[in-house]
């Protein structure tokens, strides 16, 4: 058995954004011409007062010392002009006070589009996963848009990605602004103005896409989950830097792990402060448009770095001497900003992937909220490799991202959802993506002291909890010519019971039963898109007996599924009807049935 018991990292500053609200930013000390060598202690001609600010290496927090290696990365105008958000609310928040040229106004929040981020589009999933991710991965992709109509299971990932960075998307803010700066990602992708100048973004679609794309996507790239579950010291750090840096050139993530959790920064130049101090000046997202720095004492290689406006807050402050530690990834001279292995675009085990979507801060694993189990279903041990943890970012908006696990091909295993002292009504989405297929698992609310086991055996997803709260199963097989989307829910089910789906392709049914010892109620819903349409069936409140199923066929193109119900013998008792699924149904019964396009379940 593995435990995952890490804290969560990406952080939002409340502060700061009412310091910009009423103007009460600090004032900045004169650049010393020493220390800014690069513009000789003033801003460009013509350019902004604030970037006095932005450049000044004197503020609170700043670096201090002899510049020693710079790359020319500036936070203003190379870093985002808005803070690194959380969740939907936060976006639009963020968007409110630190808009570039397109700022959303108090008029404009209530818009469709202007309020929160949707979903990865499929532009942004080609990008990240290539075109696999569409039905029609050649005369379907759109030659003017670069769009497509994606198929659900790359549907059901864009919304595990989007879902789970609602804590924070530091690495995407990180890894989007070093390659817009070394010219690896194009500005349009961005919606910057070229050139690296990212100082009047306005932080639309191009923005949000790219950033949530990368942020969510890591632990989809080997090379960088190799990285960041390994250390580099701050000596060698500090040298690396040194040795790389030159004008015009910014190679790295700089990424932080300890107490509060991970977060990813831009480092940028390096000042020496003599005696073995040396100060390693950061672009933070969760701080835009000013320079941080993390203090490195190479005499006893320790390093201290803090994401708060008060370096010395406990809960955003990483310290080597407590456990702290770093590494670094070169985005520039490696894989990690191209396409990701796509777990739903092949139909071969290359592992599978587990992710989740966000949960309130207060019920982060770091704050006993909730944690995870991982037992290989045949007793063994796990082996080195076998299984692999990304760790979760700084909690941000009052969401906390989730370690996403990625478990090796060929093996068999149960994932528990463990609720320690959950706040409030907690639900959980639980995604899985293996050798082209998926399945969601939605826990409505996750109870305290509570455990809730998932396993998904090839054509079987089964789940069972110790409470009376079971959750809804929805498998997802994406064929060349239809794609087939199951969603079950036992309603009434009690404590200790399992409920289970099993798909049978070749005789193209779907089957839900449990192990209960009473009679339980089903809702079952069957979803077929092909070449004839969509059709969306479901049959609701179904009573099963002890022992028995239900079992529904699914061919495309028939009046409706066939839907019986079987004893435990296996003979029919009787027939059942399943009803499309309307938009009036939708909106009734939304705790209830999947909605495919768009993300949204209940």
């Amino acid at each position: 058995m593995m435990r995952f018991s890490r804290g969560g990292v990406c952080v939002l500053s409340i502060s700061l954004a009412l310091a910009v609200m009423t103007g009460a930013v600090p004032a900045a000390a004169d650049p010393d011409p020493a220390l800014s060598a690069e513009f000789n202690g003033a801003p460009p001609a013509g350019w902004p007062g604030t970037y006095t600010y932005s450049h000044s290496f004197g503020v609170a927090g700043g670096p201090q010392g002899k510049l020693i290696a710079d790359s020319g990365f500036r936070p203003w105008p190379n870093g985002f002009p808005m803070p690194n958000w959380g969740d939907a609310d936060s976006l639009a928040t963020h968007r409110l006070i630190f808009g570039g040229g397109q700022r959303v106004t108090p008029e404009t929040l209530t818009e469709v589009g202007a309020f929160g981020q949707l979903p990865l589009n499929s532009l942004a999933m080609r990008r990240s996963f290539g075109d696999g991710v569409c039905r029609d991965g050649k005369a379907g992709i759109d030659k003017k848009t670069g769009q497509c109509d994606m198929t659900y299971g790359a549907e059901l990932l864009a919304r595990a990605i989007t879902n789970g960075s609602d804590g924070g998307h530091c690495y995407g803010f990180s890894a989007a602004a070093v390659g817009l700066y070394n010219g690896t990602i194009p500005a349009n992708q961005v919606g910057a103005s070229g050139a690296g100048i990212n100082a009047m973004n306005p932080m639309g679609a191009p923005a949000v896409q790219t950033i949530t794309r990368f942020a969510g996507t890591q632990g989809l790239i080997p090379e960088l989950l190799e990285t960041w579950a390994t250390s580099m010291s701050p000596t060698d750090v500090v040298n690396a830097l040194i040795r790389d840096f030159r004008a015009g050139y910014e190679p790295y993530v700089l990424g932080v792990f300890g107490g509060p959790g991970g977060h990813a920064v831009v480092p940028y130049a390096v000042f020496d402060r003599g005696d073995g101090l040396y100060d390693i000046a950061i672009y933070d997202n969760n701080f835009p448009n000013r320079p941080s720095a993390m203090t490195v004492n190479t005499v006893d290689d320790s390093f201290v770095f803090s994401s708060a406006l008060n370096p010395e807050d406990a809960d955003y402050r990483w310290d080597s001497t407590t456990g702290s530690r770093m590494n670094l990834i070169d985005v520039v001279n490696s894989d990690v900003l191209d396409e990701a292995d796509c777990p739903v675009c092949k139909a071969v085990d290359g592992g599978t992937y587990i992710a989740f979507s966000a949960v309130d801060e207060a019920n982060s694993t770091a704050n006993g909220g909730i944690r995870f189990d991982a037992a290989r279903t045949d007793g063994k041990e796990w082996a080195l490799g076998e299984i692999s943890v990304m760790e979760p970012a700084l909690p941000t908006g009052g969401k906390a991202n989730l370690e996403s696990i990625w478990v090796a091909p060929g093996i068999d295993f149960q994932l528990s959802v463990i609720g320690g002292n959950v706040k409030g009504k907690q639900p959980l989405e639980v995604y899985m993506f293996r050798g082209g297929d998926s399945t969601l698992t939605v826990i409505d609310e996750v109870k305290s002291e509570s455990s809730t086991g998932i396993q998904w055996n090839g054509p079987s997803l089964a789940a069972s909890s110790d409470k009376s709260n079971h959750p809804r199963l929805v498998m997802i097989q994406d064929e060349k010519r239809k794609t087939v989307m199951a969603n079950g829910h036992m309603l009434n089910g009690p404590a200790n019971v399992t409920a289970q789906e099993i798909w049978d392709p070749k005789s193209e049914t779907m089957t839900f039963l449990s192990n209960a010892t009473v009679p339980v109620k089903w809702n079952a819903q069957v979803i077929v898109d092909s070449e004839l349409g969509e059709e969306n069936w479901v049959a609701k409140s179904v009573l099963v007996p002890v022992g028995g199923r239900l079992v529904v066929g699914y061919p495309a193109g028939s009046a409706a599924p066939e839907a019986g119900l079987l004893d435990r013998r296996g003979d029919l008792i009787r027939m059942v009807e399943m009803v499309p699924v309307t938009a009036k149904m939708v909106k009734k019964d939304a705790g209830k049935l999947y909605v495919p396009q768009g993300g949204a379940t209940g």
